[in-house]
């Protein structure tokens, strides 16, 4: 369930394999929700990516986490409440926030 993966991330915030396994299965668990199997096909296609890119983020500044947890604690309120307009949002902001902290 998206919560959960979400509350393990907040738990595991210091322990950067456990947050990054728990922020990929949070990734996996939104992609199965909007039942897109293609989405679903490339999340499991770039997962090993993804790991890399989310472990590299947080080994540079603690700061990342805090502002992803921000960015996630948004997006799986957004889905708690079947706000898929809200979901979108939070989703693009949280994509706008990783892009900008890979450059």
């Amino acid at each position: 369930m998206i919560t959960d993966y979400f509350e393990e991330m907040e738990r595991h915030a210091d322990n950067p394999e456990v947050y990054v396994e728990a922020d990929i299965r949070f990734h996996e668990s939104l992609a199965k929700a909007t039942h897109n199997s293609i989405l679903e096909l490339l999340l499991n296609f770039i997962r090993d990516a993804l790991g890399e890119n989310i472990r590299t983020l947080a080994e540079r500044r603690s700061s990342i986490i805090e502002e992803a947890l921000k960015h996630h604690r948004r997006i799986a309120q957004a889905v708690a409440q079947h706000n898929p307009d809200k979901a979108r949002l939070a989703m693009r902001e949280h994509l706008e926030a990783v892009t900008r902290a890979l450059q």
